[in-house]
């Protein structure tokens, strides 16, 4: 199954909430697949190493764009339960978490 957006959230940003998924020092090629890398497609799960989390998981940030399992619903954390939250009611397109190698740094 998809992972639902807090699950994808948890484990790109970990408990202390980095700002990227190695931490919060600023992206740059040597860490994820992105526009400024220059490759110019996808590449294989693994091959940028520095780009991992603390816990070992990798290319959360660049590479490709990811389904989750939540519909998109911009107002859905203001009223969603605090710990769990399953996200809304189906919709009409899923969040995307991720960023893509085409896209440029946020």
């Amino acid at each position: 199954r998809l992972p639902t957006e807090t699950e994808w959230e948890r484990s790109a940003r970990g408990t202390e909430g980095r700002k990227y998924p190695w931490g919060d020092s600023k992206i740059d090629p040597s860490l994820a697949n992105y526009a400024d890398s220059q490759i110019g497609c996808p590449t294989p799960v693994g091959v940028y190493p520095r780009g991992a989390t603390p816990e070992g998981i990798l290319d959360m940030a660049g590479n490709v764009l990811e389904w989750c399992q939540d519909w998109w619903d911009e107002k859905y954390y203001h009223h969603s339960p605090r710990e769990n939250p399953s996200g809304p009611d189906p919709g009409s397109s899923r969040v995307l978490r991720g960023g893509g190698w085409h896209r440029d740094a946020r």
